[in-house]
Protein backbone atom coordinates (compact mmCIF):
# COMPACT_ATOMS: atom_id res chain seq x y z
CA UNK A 1 0.00 0.00 0.00
CA UNK A 2 2.52 2.85 0.88
CA UNK A 3 4.62 2.08 -2.57
CA UNK A 4 1.72 3.43 -4.53
CA UNK A 5 1.45 6.02 -2.42
CA UNK A 6 4.77 7.21 -2.72
CA UNK A 7 4.64 6.94 -6.37
CA UNK A 8 1.33 9.18 -6.81
CA UNK A 9 2.92 11.46 -4.48
CA UNK A 10 6.71 11.32 -6.61
CA UNK A 11 4.37 11.82 -10.33
CA UNK A 12 2.24 14.52 -8.34
CA UNK A 13 5.38 16.77 -7.01
CA UNK A 14 7.39 16.41 -10.45
CA UNK A 15 3.79 17.27 -12.20
CA UNK A 16 2.99 20.51 -9.73
CA UNK A 17 6.85 21.52 -10.51
CA UNK A 18 7.22 21.62 -13.82
CA UNK A 19 3.64 23.54 -14.09
CA UNK A 20 4.71 26.10 -12.06
CA UNK A 21 7.04 27.87 -14.56
CA UNK A 22 6.87 31.98 -14.28
CA UNK A 23 9.50 33.01 -16.18
CA UNK A 24 8.48 34.38 -19.68
CA UNK A 25 10.67 32.55 -22.61
CA UNK A 26 12.05 35.62 -24.86
CA UNK A 27 10.18 35.85 -28.29
CA UNK A 28 9.86 37.78 -30.77
CA UNK A 29 7.31 38.67 -33.48
CA UNK A 30 7.43 41.84 -36.00
CA UNK A 31 4.35 41.87 -39.04
CA UNK A 32 5.84 43.61 -42.00
CA UNK A 33 4.17 45.68 -44.52
CA UNK A 34 5.73 45.64 -48.30
CA UNK A 35 3.63 47.35 -51.76
CA UNK A 36 0.40 45.29 -51.81
CA UNK A 37 0.76 43.94 -55.47
CA UNK A 38 3.74 42.22 -53.98
CA UNK A 39 2.20 38.48 -53.88
CA UNK A 40 2.48 35.76 -50.97
CA UNK A 41 4.07 33.40 -53.69
CA UNK A 42 7.00 36.45 -54.28
CA UNK A 43 7.18 36.92 -50.61
CA UNK A 44 7.74 33.18 -50.06
CA UNK A 45 10.42 32.40 -52.46
CA UNK A 46 12.58 35.87 -51.13
CA UNK A 47 11.83 34.30 -47.36
CA UNK A 48 13.36 30.47 -48.89
CA UNK A 49 16.16 32.36 -50.57
CA UNK A 50 16.57 34.44 -47.24
CA UNK A 51 16.85 31.66 -45.26
CA UNK A 52 19.19 29.05 -48.00
CA UNK A 53 21.98 32.57 -47.85
CA UNK A 54 22.04 32.86 -44.31
CA UNK A 55 22.09 29.13 -43.31
CA UNK A 56 24.78 26.52 -43.49
CA UNK A 57 22.48 23.92 -45.03
CA UNK A 58 18.87 25.21 -45.64
CA UNK A 59 17.52 21.61 -46.45
CA UNK A 60 18.77 21.09 -42.69
CA UNK A 61 16.77 23.57 -41.48
CA UNK A 62 13.37 24.45 -42.83
CA UNK A 63 11.28 22.17 -41.02
CA UNK A 64 8.25 23.33 -42.92
CA UNK A 65 7.98 24.94 -46.63
CA UNK A 66 4.28 25.56 -47.27
CA UNK A 67 4.21 27.51 -50.33
CA UNK A 68 0.51 27.13 -50.71
CA UNK A 69 -0.09 28.32 -46.89
CA UNK A 70 2.72 31.03 -46.86
CA UNK A 71 4.43 29.49 -44.49
CA UNK A 72 8.24 28.45 -43.69
CA UNK A 73 9.43 26.93 -40.29
CA UNK A 74 12.88 27.16 -39.40
CA UNK A 75 15.74 25.63 -36.44
CA UNK A 76 18.01 28.04 -36.38
CA UNK A 77 21.34 28.49 -34.33
CA UNK A 78 23.96 30.90 -33.64
CA UNK A 79 27.27 30.68 -31.23
CA UNK A 80 28.05 33.05 -28.76
CA UNK A 81 31.15 33.62 -26.08
CA UNK A 82 30.19 32.42 -22.66
CA UNK A 83 32.42 34.27 -19.30
CA UNK A 84 33.81 31.41 -17.71
CA UNK A 85 35.36 31.21 -15.03
CA UNK A 86 38.73 32.67 -14.00
CA UNK A 87 40.50 28.93 -14.73
CA UNK A 88 38.18 28.10 -17.64
CA UNK A 89 37.99 31.54 -19.43
CA UNK A 90 35.19 32.18 -22.30
CA UNK A 91 33.79 28.84 -23.22
CA UNK A 92 31.46 29.14 -26.89
CA UNK A 93 28.12 28.21 -26.78
CA UNK A 94 24.94 27.37 -28.63
CA UNK A 95 21.42 28.64 -28.82
CA UNK A 96 19.32 27.12 -31.01
CA UNK A 97 15.48 28.53 -31.89
CA UNK A 98 12.80 28.67 -34.37
CA UNK A 99 11.85 30.96 -37.14
CA UNK A 100 8.78 31.12 -38.94
CA UNK A 101 7.78 32.92 -41.66
CA UNK A 102 4.51 33.57 -42.57
CA UNK A 103 3.31 35.71 -45.95
CA UNK A 104 0.14 37.01 -47.22
CA UNK A 105 -0.22 39.34 -50.21
CA UNK A 106 1.77 42.50 -49.00
CA UNK A 107 2.86 41.32 -46.13
CA UNK A 108 5.16 38.66 -44.44
CA UNK A 109 5.26 37.98 -40.66
CA UNK A 110 8.57 36.98 -38.80
CA UNK A 111 8.13 35.02 -35.33
CA UNK A 112 11.44 33.91 -33.64
CA UNK A 113 10.92 31.75 -29.68
CA UNK A 114 12.15 28.91 -28.58
CA UNK A 115 15.59 30.01 -27.73
CA UNK A 116 17.66 27.38 -26.06
CA UNK A 117 21.07 27.38 -24.37
CA UNK A 118 22.76 24.16 -24.98
CA UNK A 119 23.90 24.33 -21.36
CA UNK A 120 21.11 26.49 -19.59
CA UNK A 121 18.48 25.65 -21.29
CA UNK A 122 15.72 28.40 -22.40
CA UNK A 123 16.22 31.32 -22.42
CA UNK A 124 13.79 33.61 -20.64
CA UNK A 125 13.24 37.52 -20.19
CA UNK A 126 13.88 36.97 -16.14
CA UNK A 127 17.10 36.44 -13.63
CA UNK A 128 18.50 33.05 -13.90
CA UNK A 129 17.60 32.20 -10.37
CA UNK A 130 18.07 34.08 -7.12
CA UNK A 131 19.20 31.10 -5.19
CA UNK A 132 22.45 32.69 -3.35
CA UNK A 133 24.07 28.89 -4.11
CA UNK A 134 23.93 29.81 -7.38
CA UNK A 135 27.79 30.53 -9.09
CA UNK A 136 28.12 34.29 -9.95
CA UNK A 137 29.74 32.27 -13.47
CA UNK A 138 26.15 31.01 -14.23
CA UNK A 139 24.48 34.29 -13.71
CA UNK A 140 26.45 35.90 -16.14
CA UNK A 141 26.68 32.97 -18.62
CA UNK A 142 22.81 34.03 -18.15
CA UNK A 143 22.91 37.55 -18.79
CA UNK A 144 25.19 37.11 -22.05
CA UNK A 145 22.61 34.52 -23.11
CA UNK A 146 20.05 37.22 -22.95
CA UNK A 147 22.05 39.73 -24.33
CA UNK A 148 23.15 37.49 -27.21
CA UNK A 149 19.64 36.57 -27.76
CA UNK A 150 17.98 40.18 -28.09
CA UNK A 151 21.28 40.69 -30.83
CA UNK A 152 20.65 38.32 -32.55
CA UNK A 153 17.04 39.00 -32.74
CA UNK A 154 17.34 42.50 -34.00
CA UNK A 155 20.27 41.53 -36.60
CA UNK A 156 17.98 38.81 -38.15
CA UNK A 157 15.02 41.06 -38.31
CA UNK A 158 17.15 43.62 -39.92
CA UNK A 159 18.18 41.08 -42.50
CA UNK A 160 15.50 40.09 -43.01
CA UNK A 161 13.53 43.19 -43.70
CA UNK A 162 16.43 44.23 -45.93
CA UNK A 163 16.25 41.55 -48.16
CA UNK A 164 12.78 41.40 -48.71
CA UNK A 165 12.82 45.75 -49.62
CA UNK A 166 15.51 44.91 -51.80
CA UNK A 167 13.78 41.63 -53.62
CA UNK A 168 10.81 43.24 -54.08
CA UNK A 169 11.74 46.17 -55.91
CA UNK A 170 13.69 44.93 -58.98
Amino acid sequence: MKKPFLLICTISFFLTTSAQQTSKPINFVAVETVDSSITKDILFLNGVEWIGKHFNNANKVIQISDKEAGLILAKGSFNYDAPGSMLAGVETRNVSFMLKLSFKNGKYKIEMSDFRDAVLGLITEDDFDNDANIKKTVQKQWKAAQKETQGNIAAVHKSIKEFMEQNVNW
